[in-house]
């Protein structure tokens, strides 16, 4: 079975997470995650339904590529 973030186009943290380490960065973590969202402009801001922060795979994709 494919990964979920293969298949979907939004996906929370957690997921976000494994997707950029996936593609070579290793030490990236949550706080990492929420440090380029919301304190630079190399990754937007999440969608945020109720409790839970959704990234686009697209904007992770153009994130790794822009390190």
């Amino acid at each position: 079975m494919p990964a979920i973030a293969e298949r979907a186009e939004w996906v929370r943290k957690d997921k976000a997470v494994e997707y950029v380490q996936i593609k070579g960065i290793d030490t990236f973590a949550i706080e990492t995650l929420k440090h380029y969202a919301y304190r630079t402009d190399l990754l937007p801001k999440p969608k945020v339904v109720g409790r839970h922060a959704y990234w686009k795979i697209s904007d992770l994709d153009k994130f790794v590529e822009s390190l």
